[in-house]
């Protein structure tokens, strides 16, 4: 009967203990998927926002995003770990991308190169992506079109005021 008294309690305790160690891991494991989609997401901003700082002249020469993309986005745990595919493309019509792998190591690779870009618009997608530790993989992408205000500053005189984008967009619909 003492045997009885003393295990039962012992094993229940025991159980308890486990259970909540089990949903602990689950929390801290949901925690640090949180936290690298955060940073993914991130890391594709501030990749997006070094591509949008470059001339447009830039953005078609394949040495000059090749030497952008072998720095890391940003200093994060993330991208030490990430691949990055950017692929740039003309737009409306592609005639063509031009894609770059970075490697987590920080090594770029061109994949392909586009045979003409135009002088006009060109769209970019960039990706990053992780195989996380515990569970499914983390990523995030975003694209953007950039206009080549060299080339639509004699159609449109007042972009040099206000810039490119303020003036594509009409701010009303004619009835």
């Amino acid at each position: 009967m003492i045997l009885e008294n003393t295990l039962v309690p012992l094993y229940l305790g025991l159980t308890v203990s486990i259970v909540v160690s089990g949903f602990h891991a689950i929390r801290v494991r949901r925690i640090r998927a949180s936290e690298e989609s955060a940073a993914a997401a991130q890391a594709v901003k501030d990749r997006r926002d070094m591509l949008r700082n470059l001339a447009f002249a830039d953005l078609t020469n394949p040495a000059r995003i090749r030497r952008v993309l072998e720095t890391a986005a940003n200093g994060s745990d993330f991208c030490k770990k990430a691949t990055e595919v950017t692929k740039i493309s003309a737009s409306p019509v592609p005639h063509g991308i031009m894609q770059f792998t970075r490697a987590p190591d920080g090594t770029v690779k061109i994949d392909s190169t586009a045979a003409n870009l135009g002088s006009l618009l060109i769209e970019i997608h960039i990706s990053a992506a992780l195989q996380a530790t515990f569970g499914r993989g983390r990523w995030a992408q975003t694209r953007m079109v950039v206009a080549n205000q060299k080339a639509f500053v004699p159609i449109f005189p007042s972009f040099r005021k206000q810039g490119v984008s303020s003036k594509l967009i009409p701010s009303r619909v004619p009835t």
